[in-house]
């Protein structure tokens, strides 16, 4: 039990919190386990995997699981409080490490997918055509496109689906989904597979090979050739110029 915290006033403080919801109460008996807290979340750091996550993480996560423990415990259950509330201050720092390393290892692969994509536009550049921003940037237009308008689909939605549902996206970025989706259709074979299986279901260029039985810098290839084939055919578009 937390120092300087008698049975009486512990027993007072609950008896406040179920009778009349005292707020004053709840934070009382927050205050006195928080060192209950930290000691669960110094012990776990002590344990940590690795070094991504702070102690300040741990700890937050603790006082979560510890406030949920005030809210939830009640007196008259055979378990003590403290046993109680080891549990549940344990199971929310563990559940937080989970959760903050699975963001961690989603951004990774993000960054590493970001990173092939912008290899496969400049590979075969020299320094003179690497700066020809404007036609870089066009690249880019297509391939944000790509991954925020369509890609969190997981497919490229059915053109006829959104002029029809009003609950779609604004009329011009349907417009431009209905190209895209159109542009896509008349690609080649291997660079629409290229295409959606990157950005739709984030699959990498290295396991792109085994698919496609070619090298990974063929797959960047095909990757260049497909964007360029997209800028081609949406810049002559009329209204397209408005996401350049």
């Amino acid at each position: 039990m937390p120092e300087d915290l008698s049975d009486t006033d512990e027993a007072r403080d609950w008896e406040r919190l179920r009778d009349a919801a005292d707020a004053g109460a709840r934070t009382a008996l927050i205050d006195r386990y928080t060192p209950l807290a930290r000691k669960i979340a110094a012990g776990l750091y002590a344990r940590r995997p690795d070094d991504d996550m702070p102690f300040e993480d741990y700890f937050q996560y603790g006082v979560v699981g510890l406030i949920e423990s005030v809210d939830r415990y009640r007196p008259d259950s055979r378990a003590s409080f403290e046993t109680y509330a080891t549990y549940r201050i344990r199971g929310a720092i563990l559940n937080g490490m989970e959760r903050t390393t699975e963001r961690r290892d989603q951004y990774r692969h993000q960054r590493r997918l970001q990173r092939e994509r912008l290899e496969s536009l400049a590979e075969g550049l020299d320094e003179r055509a690497r700066t020809k921003l404007f036609e870089e940037m066009v690249d880019v237009t297509v391939e944000v496109a790509l991954s925020h308008m369509l890609a969190d689909t997981g497919m490229i939605r059915d053109p006829v689906a959104t002029q029809e549902d009003p609950a779609y996206v604004a009329r011009e970025v349907s417009e431009l989904e209905q190209r895209l989706h159109a542009a896509l259709e008349r690609l080649p074979e291997r660079e629409q597979l290229v295409l959606r299986e990157h950005y739709f279901k984030q699959t990498r260029f290295e396991s792109l090979t085994a698919v496609l039985g070619v090298t990974k810098g063929r797959v960047s290839q095909l990757h260049k050739r497909a964007l360029q084939r997209l800028r081609e055919t949406l810049a002559e578009r009329q209204n397209f110029d408005g996401y350049l």
